[in-house]
């Protein structure tokens, strides 16, 4: 199949850029259940990309990024991630979703998973309120799960979203 019109899923793993992380795509069947379905690597500016993806239909994604190592501008040090960080997304046909994941998509995407509940209006009901906790009442909402839209090829987007994506770190430590 033309690689354009397969579904794919693909992001940035950030707590500042997460390099050189193992990421992991779980398919959620509609009972819940968990079936790891790819392993990828993030690049050395935390993106990643799963290409292909078939099988059976699943209602939703989990992707886990396990390791990998980034910049702590507190100590000015590279650190290894210790715990793994989570995100949740979820696919229509030929679709390719940007997801981004963060301290704050794992809190959500734990949450989720500790009530066994996958579905989208749940992921934005709880991804809300973890907005509010962290960051009080703002005058647009954010989307805490999609990466901006960025056209990876292009040099000035990439950078825009690099610039971005430190905000969004910062907000979240």
């Amino acid at each position: 199949s033309n690689d354009e019109s397969s579904n794919k899923i693909r992001g940035i793993v950030h707590a500042n850029f997460v390099k050189n992380s193992e990421i992991k795509l779980f398919g959620i069947d509609k009972n819940g259940d968990k079936t790891e379905l790819q392993t990828t690597t993030s690049n050395d500016k935390g993106y990643y990309e799963f290409k292909e993806i078939t099988g059976s239909k699943h209602s939703s994604y989990i992707i886990e990024a396990i390791n990998g190592t980034y910049f702590d501008e507190a100590t000015n040090k590279e650190v290894q991630l210790i715990e793994p960080l989570k995100s949740i997304t979820y696919l229509n046909d030929d679709q390719v979703a940007k997801v981004a994941i963060t301290p704050a998509t794992d809190i959500v995407t734990r949450t989720l998973e500790k009530n066994k509940k996958y579905a989208k209006k749940y992921r934005e009901a709880v991804a809300k309120e973890v907005v509010k906790q962290f960051a009080g009442s703002l005058d647009k909402d954010i989307n805490l799960f999609e990466t901006l839209p960025v056209n990876l090829d292009s040099t000035q987007e990439v950078a825009n979203s690099e610039a971005n994506q430190k905000v969004y770190s910062s907000l979240l430590q």
